[in-house]
């Protein structure tokens, strides 16, 4: 299968046993119901203070659940998920083993044995393919340069270099405008929080596709408007960057005929073509 591309940093965990379904419901940001015809979700664990701790994606296959999560918080998921199992009959399970590969197309041909589901954030943003015996590679290979200037042009962050888990808010990264919330669910842990902001519409902080007319290096670093700071700059390839912007502080520099600069070098925002917020800016092509 061409055009598949090996994601090196994700990795699976299982979550099985009779009571996982409601497990999961009581304490992820999104529907876990929303598995039930072998789609994927995008869903958060949060702290109370409704902080982002973990996000990722879930798709149930013959029983149990699959993780599709940040390798490096495999463990830290796992203890997490143990502090708030008690004893629920759930068996969490690693399995580093597995591969996790994408489709930019969304293209994804059957592989024997393998799991196949839509992005469940935005359409796209393509397809994935889970391999949970590992292998894939006649199948796949590492592209970053490739899924990096997809996921950039798309405006979709990734931690850790658009955000850090927790310390941030689900709204910082628009997970309520890329279906990774469940405003119409029971309780969940941090949900009084998420649903204060949702209804005040008290969100300041919003991913931003950064565009500049040469290449921007050196990142992450901050985002300027006549010296004042109104953003981060995490992900970059070759002129187009991903930030998180303080809304609120581009705005007013914008309406004040002010320009905005990456390290002395004039860039341009725009909205994610997905997105309702911002409508100040153009939208991404």
């Amino acid at each position: 299968m061409s055009g598949l591309i090996r994601l090196e940093n994700r990795s699976v965990i299982e979550i099985g046993g009779e009571e996982a379904r409601d497990f999961l419901q009581g304490i992820l940001t999104n529907d876990i119901d929303g598995t039930n015809q072998g789609a994927a979700i995008y869903a958060g664990l949060l702290t109370p203070q409704g902080k982002l701790l973990f996000d990722f994606m879930i798709v149930k296959h013959d029983g149990p659940y699959l993780v599709d999560v940040e390798k490096s918080q495999v463990d830290d998921l796992l203890k997490r998920l143990m502090f708030y199992k008690l004893r629920a009959k759930v068996d969490l399970n690693a399995l580093p083993q597995a591969t996790i590969c994408a489709s930019v197309e969304g293209n994804t041909e059957a592989i024997n044995g393998a799991i196949s589901y839509a992005d469940p954030r935005y359409e796209k943003m393509g397809s994935r393919v889970m391999m949970l015996d590992g292998g894939g590679d006649e199948n796949c290979a590492s592209n970053n340069d490739k899924w990096l200037a997809h996921r950039i042009s798309h405006g979709l962050p990734e931690a850790p270099v658009d955000f850090v888990h927790g310390s941030c808010f689900p709204h910082d990264i628009a997970m309520d405008q890329l279906n990774g919330i469940g405003f119409k669910k029971g309780c969940y842990v941090g949900q009084e929080v998420v649903s204060r902001m949702q209804h005040r519409g008290t969100a300041r902080k919003r991913p931003m596709i950064v565009k500049a007319q040469g290449e921007l290096l050196d990142v992450p670093t901050d985002i300027k408007s006549d010296g004042v700071t109104i953003g981060r700059l995490g992900s970059a390839f070759d002129q187009q960057g991903l930030a998180e912007i303080r809304l609120d502080r581009a705005v007013k520099a914008l309406e004040a005929g002010k320009s905005f600069d990456v390290s002395g070098t004039q860039v341009e925002l725009f909205c994610p073509a997905w997105a309702s917020y911002g409508d100040e800016f153009p939208k991404a092509q």
